[in-house]
């Protein structure tokens, strides 16, 4: 994972502007507030289906990256599978870093 990614991840989770976990992602997608999701390469195929079709209908731009331990470990847990960052600012850095 790229450094500069897992701190700008670090950052909005510190600051209360990240979701974790499959349903509070779908929920924040669904209320218009997730600006980025990003999902772990090592995501079950049906999870996958279910998150990237919802970001599909909501224009949510969305990002392959990391495995479940990479991701978890970013965000101070052990293992997280989907996050989405709900701060415009923290998700186009992080855009601009995927790209």
């Amino acid at each position: 994972m790229n450094p500069k990614v897992a701190t700008m991840i670090g950052f909005a989770k510190r600051s209360g502007n990240l979701a974790n976990g499959f349903t509070a992602v779908s929920i924040n997608m669904k209320k218009r507030k997730a600006r980025l999701v990003m999902l772990s390469e090592d995501m079950s195929a049906d999870s996958r289906r279910k998150i990237t079709n919802l970001c599909q209908s909501t224009n949510t731009p969305f990002y392959t990256h990391g495995t479940r331990d990479e991701i978890g470990h970013a965000i101070g847990r052990e293992e997280s599978t989907v996050i989405a960052i709900l701060d415009k600012k923290f998700a186009k850095i992080v855009e601009d870093q995927l790209r």
